[in-house]
């Protein structure tokens, strides 16, 4: 069965591409990359999670231990959520319990509770209100005040949970306009306080005003991940590739600064060396073949973003399965 091309897949020119189509080359099979084998595999994330079950999430930290005790009623969809908290500095124990949904200072507004993490006295509940609509509430410890709440897309917690990176979600947009991805990055030692917790990472001219993400014309040029998720590289480093006007580029935050002036560097990943269009020929129409010999980026999409154990400085980039790559992983150095 021949694969059909979205309009994403019609822009730019990829000359290499256009040169092994034409000269019918085989290539090799792909290949994988030796320094890649130690790389540590990146943790799952809960939001590709089956949706319509509730399960038992927890989290600790130096002086908390929280879990979700129970949740009213025991079918899904939960009306009721309570956490259990013990305190190890006091050894004092109490339930925090929210509605599902009502008065945004008393509900979660969720049907699922994902995962929950502790940073100092702050919890970050990561639900979700429908299969692909996720919500993050961030409550004072060991009052149970909600201090913040918005919605996110593919939200991905920091190792130490001091930050959530993720993209920003967009209001109901009838009319001819277009989502371009705009990746915020929240910083929890600054909830609650009178300095910014939100800054938008990526791309240059990306705010945190709500809506900015929408352009206008459904052709315009957006901004798409081109990774299956965000990734942290260490506690305050984060990953992702972004596809933008026929590229397709890794972008590196590095946040020591916190979140007031992060350092974001890009690198380039070129097509010409990762794919070859005569080993897939057969898998698309010439049509197709066609508009990809002018822009193959829409085949090049991350699967994972590790730091690599044998070469210090430098990046697993593991790609999605493709018949069109000439090879599945490769090491680039950090840009």
């Amino acid at each position: 069965m021949q694969l059909a091309l979205g309009r994403r897949a019609l822009q730019g020119v990829v000359a290499a591409a256009v040169s092994a189509v034409l000269s019918g080359a085989t290539g090799n099979p792909a290949q994988r990359d030796e320094n890649c084998a130690a790389a540590t595999p990146a943790s799952t994330v809960t939001y590709t999670s089956p949706f319509g079950q509730q399960r038992p999430v927890a989290a600790d930290s130096a002086e908390w231990r929280i879990h979700l005790s129970k949740w009213r009623p025991s079918k899904w969809p939960p009306q009721q959520f309570t956490f259990e908290l013990k305190n190890d500095k006091t050894s004092a124990v109490s339930d925090l319990t929210f509605d599902a949904w009502g008065p945004a200072s008393k509900a979660l507004q969720v049907n699922q509770v994902d995962e929950i993490h502790i940073f100092s006295d702050k919890l970050l509940i990561l639900g979700r209100a429908g299969a692909n609509s996720s919500e993050a509430v961030i409550v004072q410890l060991p009052s149970g005040k909600i201090l913040d709440r918005f919605a996110c897309f593919m939200p991905a917690v920091s190792p130490t949970s001091r930050f959530m990176a993720f993209l920003k979600s967009f209001p109901g947009h009838p009319g001819p306009v277009s989502v371009t991805a705009e990746y915020l990055v929240y910083s929890l030692s600054r909830s609650g306080s009178n300095s910014p917790n939100l800054r938008a990472i990526y791309p240059p001219g990306a705010t945190t005003t709500a809506g900015s993400n929408l352009v206008p014309g459904l052709e315009s040029l957006v901004h798409w991940i081109s990774s299956d998720r965000i990734f942290w590289l260490d506690a305050k480093t984060l990953a992702f590739a972004d596809q933008y006007h026929g590229e397709v580029r890794l972008v590196l935050a590095d946040l020591n600064d916190e979140v007031q002036s992060p350092s974001v560097r890009t690198e380039t990943l070129d097509p010409s060396g990762l794919l070859d269009l005569a080993n897939c020929r057969h898998r698309y129409s010439a049509a197709d073949l066609k508009n990809l010999s002018r822009d193959s980026s829409a085949l090049l999409r991350v699967k994972e973003l590790v730091l690599t154990s044998q070469k210090p400085g430098f990046i697993c980039v593991r790609f999605d399965s493709n018949p069109c790559l000439t090879r599945t992983e490769l090491t680039l150095k950090a840009p």
